[in-house]
């Protein structure tokens, strides 16, 4: 595993205007950010995508009440599904070797509130060769930061495209249950990732 780059807080900006040094609780929070990257070198995208991510709280935000209504059986189904399709994409061999060597750079922290915070990192991969840029949205569930939300460098949004996703696949699948049509879309981005070079 490649040495970690040195992470470089530049600013906590709290609100729309304060800056201050980063406390240790938002420390805390820069480390789990930092640890969604590291943890993708071992390969096992989809542990590691489990382990920093709350698909629960993701699913809630989408679906709302079509959710929340699911049997919690359902729900333990949406959410590995949902885990599924954010893991999906590294079946293109090209795109998981070059995950498996991204390493955060910088990163800066927006506090939202005590318990949701926004870290944006600068990343690097391929020995430098690669650059590019994440924004996550963290929530702190008990004394754990995890990802609610990530946009990819001018992506939109992941949280913002799954309604649509779900919207755009509901009548292909077995049934418009969220659980059913996440795990289609999971299996159709596995298939086009593995086929393409």
């Amino acid at each position: 595993m490649r040495r970690l780059f040195l992470i470089l807080i530049a600013s906590c900006v709290v609100g729309m205007s304060t800056c201050q040094a980063i406390a240790s609780p938002l420390d805390d929070a820069v480390a789990a950010a930092q640890r969604s990257i590291i943890r993708m070198h071992d390969g096992d995208f989809a542990a590691a995508i489990g382990e920093s991510w709350d698909a629960d709280a993701s699913l809630t935000a989408a679906f709302g009440l079509k959710y929340l209504n699911l049997s919690p059986e359902q729900r333990e189904r949406a959410q590995r599904a949902f885990i599924g399709v954010l893991a999906a994409p590294f079946a293109n061999e090209k795109l998981a070797s070059l995950n498996k060597t991204m390493n955060p750079t910088t990163a800066k922290v927006q506090v939202l509130s005590e318990t949701s915070v926004i870290v944006r990192m600068n990343l690097v991969a391929d020995e430098g060769k690669f650059k590019s840029s994440t924004t996550l949205l963290m929530n702190k569930i008990g004394d754990r930061w995890r990802v609610v939300d990530q946009q990819l460098s001018s992506s939109s949004p992941f949280r913002a495209e799954i309604t649509n996703m779900y919207n755009e696949n509901k009548a292909a699948a077995d049934s418009d249950s969220i659980p059913a049509v996440f795990e289609k879309i999971s299996e159709d981005i596995r298939k086009a990732a593995q086929a393409r070079k």
